[in-house]
């Protein structure tokens, strides 16, 4: 165990390679309703995958307003951002371990506000698979952060 780190070579290894994932993670999601135009595919893609798994709830429709529309684009740029921040953070994650933090508690507060949407407001219920690698990599997030934590000097 590193005395300085508060956790272990491999421990760290760890942090870093979910932190990196949770990064990868972001863009792949976010990245396509960054865009204009682009998002309508997703929600037809997610749609699709709701149909196949057969999981219920109303199908998704993209915005047709254009300040919903910016909306939708500009989620997309922050979670991009967050995505990018994250694949910076892993690079030094002794030194930058507040940002897969901040993303732990933004990620459980998403958790929330899906599961709110999904029962009061029946959104397609493919939106909860959203939520398990949320879950996990606020999980490990807490936890690697906590364990780095106690042990600093």
């Amino acid at each position: 165990m590193s005395v300085a780190s508060g956790l272990s070579e491999k421990q760290l290894r760890m942090f870093r390679r979910l932190t990196a994932a949770a990064g990868v993670e972001n863009l792949l999601i976010f990245a396509p309703v960054a865009l204009p135009k682009l998002y309508a595919r997703y929600y037809r893609m997610n749609n699709r995958l709701n149909r196949l798994l057969r999981l219920g709830g109303e199908e998704g429709l993209p915005p047709s307003e254009g300040i919903n529309k910016l909306f939708v684009n500009m989620t997309g740029i922050l979670g991009t951002t967050m995505g990018a921040a994250l694949l910076y953070a892993a690079r030094d994650i002794p030194n930058r371990w507040g940002i897969p933090v901040v993303s732990a508690t933004s990620r459980l507060v998403s958790i929330g506000v899906i599961w709110h949407y999904v029962a009061a407001e029946r959104v397609a219920r493919v939106m909860l698979l959203f939520t398990v690698p949320d879950i996990i990599f606020s999980g490990a997030f807490l936890y690697y952060a906590a364990r780095l934590r106690r042990r600093r000097p």
